[in-house]
C-alpha cells in the first residue's frame, strides 16, 4: 500500500505526491476505466522503455484484457519467456487482420500477443510497423490495449532525437517518456547519451556537466526534446527510471518540475526491473 498522498493545488487540478504508489496507479486504473475502444500507449526516450513496456504488458494481461505488444522501430529478439511464446509475425497489419486478427476480432477472449513484421537477424532485432499502420490497427478495435515501443536509444540513458524520431502513432492516448535517473542525479558523460554530438549541439551541454532543472524543463518542452511530436490529446507521463533511492533534494527537484509542467499527468521515480518498481509518483487529478 502507498503512503497517504501529499497534495498541492495546481490550477483546476491537484498534484498528489505518493511514496510507494500502488502499481494500479501506473496507468492500470485509468486504462481499466476506459471501455469499448482500444487504448494506445506509446513509449519514447531512453533508459527503460522496454522494461516498462514488459511491465505494462504483464500487468494489463493479468487484468484479463486483450493486450498487443509491438514497435514502430525495432526491439531486441531477446524477450521474457512469458512473452516469447506469444510472438507472431505478419508482413503488414492487413495480413494480420486477414488471418489471426479476424479470429481475435470475433472473440472476446482475453490474451497477450506480441506482433512484429519480421526479424533483422544481423542485429538480432524484431521489426515493427509504421505509425500509420498502428493507427489503422487501433481503429479496428481488436485489442483493449496496444503497447508500442516508438523510439530507439541503444540502451542508453538519454537521447537527442533525429528528424525521423520518434515514430509516434498519431492516435496515441498515452505517451510515456523515459529518462535514466543517473543523468538526473549526477554529471553527464558521453557514453550515457544516444547521439552525443547532436545532444550537445541542441541543448548546449558539455561532458562532466550536471544537468540542472532548467535543462530538464527545456528537455521536457523543447520541440526536439523528450515529448517531441507527442499528440496533443495524449496524456504524458515522465518516468525517471533506475532510481535506487531518492533523497530530499531529489524529491524537491522532481516535485518542482512536476508543478512547473502541469501538462504532465504523472512523474515517476522507478526501478522497472525490480519486484517493487515504483518509488514515488506525482500524479495530477481533477478536483472532485
Amino acid at each position: 500500500m502507498g503512503e497517504q498522498p501529499h497534495q498541492d493545488a495546481c490550477g483546476d487540478e491537484v498534484l498528489e505526491c505518493i511514496a510507494q504508489p500502488p502499481e494500479s496507479r501506473f496507468l492500470l486504473t485509468d486504462i481499466l476505466q476506459q471501455s469499448g475502444k482500444t487504448v494506445l500507449v506509446s513509449l519514447v526516450g531512453a533508459g527503460g522503455k522496454t522494461s516498462t513496456l514488459y511491465w505494462l504488458a504483464k500487468a494489463l494481461s493479468q487484468q484479463k484484457l486483450r493486450v498487443l505488444v509491438t514497435t514502430t522501430t525495432a526491439m531486441s529478439c531477446t524477450m521474457p519467456d512469458w512473452l516469447q511464446t506469444r510472438v507472431q509475425y505478419a508482413h503488414s497489419v492487413e495480413v494480420f487482420m486477414a488471418g489471426q486478427g479476424q479470429k481475435l476480432q470475433a472473440s472476446d477472449a482475453p490474451g497477450l500477443l506480441a506482433l512484429f513484421s519480421g526479424v533483422d537477424q544481423a542485429v538480432n532485432k524484431v521489426k515493427g510497423y509504421s505509425p500509420a499502420e498502428i493507427d489503422r490497427l487501433k481503429a479496428l478495435n481488436v485489442f483493449d490495449v496496444i503497447l508500442v515501443e516508438a523510439d530507439g536509444a541503444r540502451g542508453l540513458q538519454i537521447k537527442a532525437a533525429e528528424a525521423h524520431e520518434p515514430q509516434l502513432p498519431l492516435s496515441s492516448d498515452y505517451v510515456i517518456g523515459l529518462t535514466g535517473f543517473s543523468v538526473f542525479a549526477d554529471v553527464i558523460h558521453p557514453e550515457q547519451v544516444h547521439r552525443w554530438p547532436l545532444f550537445c549541439e541542441r541543448f548546449g551541454v558539455a561532458a562532466g556537466q550536471r544537468l540542472d532543472d532548467a535543462f530538464f524543463s527545456r528537455y521536457l518542452t523543447d520541440p526536439f526534446g523528450l515529448f517531441k511530436a507527442a499528440p496533443a490529446q495524449a496524456q504524458k507521463h515522465w518516468v525517471l527510471n533506475a532510481c535506487p533511492q531518492a533523497d530530499k533534494q531529489t524529491l524537491a527537484r522532481v516535485k518542482s518540475l512536476a508543478m512547473t509542467h502541469p501538462w504532465l499527468k504523472g512523474v515517476w521515480l522507478t526501478q522497472m526491473q525490480e519486484a517493487d518498481p515504483f518509488l514515488y509518483a506525482w500524479l495530477r487529478s481533477s478536483h472532485h
